[in-house]
């Protein structure tokens, strides 16, 4: 009788133990389900970047980042462009603008010269026709 009551009592024991320990490994599961939830929102959370508020991946970003940047080389290569067509155009005017100028005086020169040259002209002819007529009255 002693050694079944012994008996019972360490399979009451044991009972006891195993609840204890069922309880506690249920308990560990529950800390252990929340901890492997923290490091998946730890990680996501490490992995995205926040980029004019929307979250983005690292990857993502890096590629937004880089067409950024090329798209304003291209388009700086571009207007770098441009501009020295432009410039090369508006040099040339300005080379056009210089000789038509050049030739525009050269022909104004030319012309009050011979504007000056038919006044003298008609003075001439004037001073004869006075002196023809004061001779021609005396």
């Amino acid at each position: 009788m002693d050694s079944l009551q012994s008996l019972k009592k360490d399979l009451g024991d044991t009972k006891e133990l195993v609840e204890v320990q069922s309880n506690e490994i249920q308990s560990l599961k529950a800390d252990l389900q929340t901890t492997n939830d923290n490091l998946t929102a730890v990680t996501k959370e490490k992995d995205n970047i926040k980029f004019l508020g929307m979250p983005m991946t690292k990857s993502g970003y890096n590629s937004l980042l880089w067409t950024i940047i090329f798209s304003l080389v291209a388009l700086l290569l571009f207007f770098i462009f441009r501009f020295r067509s432009s410039n090369a155009l508006t040099v040339q005017a300005k080379d056009l603008l210089n000789d038509t100028e050049k030739e525009f005086e050269a022909y104004k020169a030319k012309a009050l010269e011979r504007e000056q040259k038919v006044r003298r002209e008609l003075q001439d002819e004037l001073n004869k026709q006075k002196y023809a007529e004061k001779k021609g009255k005396k």
